[in-house]
């Protein structure tokens, strides 16, 4: 599925999202000049700023004050609140959850970003994790391929052309990180990593370790945000809408008054 603008950002609050739908917003982040976006620096908290004081190079820090800057700014319009009244709590593995305080009931969200772009996803209702890639060659694609997928499966992936190799590669990666997302397992950790059936080119199931029954409970597709990328979205249960979009600067950002 592609992205595509289809309404100003500013008409989305809570009764405009049922509980069987899935938002899915595409940011380009070179397309917000840096001193629209940095004028709205008193949106992030102290602890969000000492998260931003962690990173050693300038560009990294200022990467993730303004991908969490447009986050806030996102969720202040479906929850009805300022971005500043925006708080985060965090599960053991570190993934980000709304805190109560910011009434936020049953909202789930997930966020990736690779290079210049940035994906979040919010439900009302549903347990959800977005991972997405920029596709690139990998010159150790073999050992890879070697590496993440059983022996019979990479025997069959090492007949593929190589751009079909790549494409295994990347599904495989994003569809497992999305679902690790979703559930709030360590991410990357090779002792939490799911289990799929082998179909590398295909959406899939995950197969949960000692849990058969959690096996039918998620949905997993892919996405394509931007040209020369890949997004996989896991979703708790089945039935839901997905509605996917583009934000940019020209749509919307509105004043703080206006959340």
């Amino acid at each position: 599925m592609t992205f595509s603008h289809l309404q100003p950002i500013s008409t989305f609050g809570k009764g405009r999202v049922s509980d069987s739908e899935v938002h899915v917003w595409t940011v380009s982040l070179g397309d917000w000049p840096d001193s629209e976006i940095f004028s709205l620096k008193d949106i992030l908290n102290t602890e969000e700023l000492s998260r931003a004081a962690h990173y050693h190079f300038e560009p990294d820090r200022r990467r993730f004050m303004k991908r969490r800057i447009l986050l806030k700014k996102l969720l202040s319009f479906y929850l009805n609140l300022t971005p500043q009244l925006i708080r985060f709590r965090y599960g053991l593995c570190g993934k980000p959850y709304l805190g109560n305080d910011a009434g936020s009931g049953s909202w789930q969200f997930s966020s990736s970003h690779s290079q210049g772009t940035a994906v979040y996803a919010i439900s009302r209702q549903r347990s959800l994790g977005v991972d997405l890639e920029m596709l690139h060659t990998i010159p150790e694609i073999d050992a890879l391929l070697n590496r993440w997928f059983p022996p019979q499966g990479a025997m069959s992936l090492q007949k593929l052309s190589n751009i079909q190799k790549h494409l295994a590669f990347y599904r495989m990666w994003t569809r497992e990180e999305a679902y690790l997302k979703a559930i709030g397992a360590g991410l990357g950790s090779l002792g939490s990593r799911p289990a799929f059936r082998f179909r590398p080119l295909e959406p899939a199931q995950p197969e949960v370790s000692g849990k058969p029954s959690q096996s039918g409970n998620w949905s997993l597709q892919f996405l394509t945000p931007v040209p020369d990328s890949i997004a996989a979205l896991a979703v708790e249960g089945g039935n839901y809408r997905l509605r996917c979009f583009q934000w940019k600067p020209e749509v919307d950002i509105p004043s703080d008054s206006s959340c």
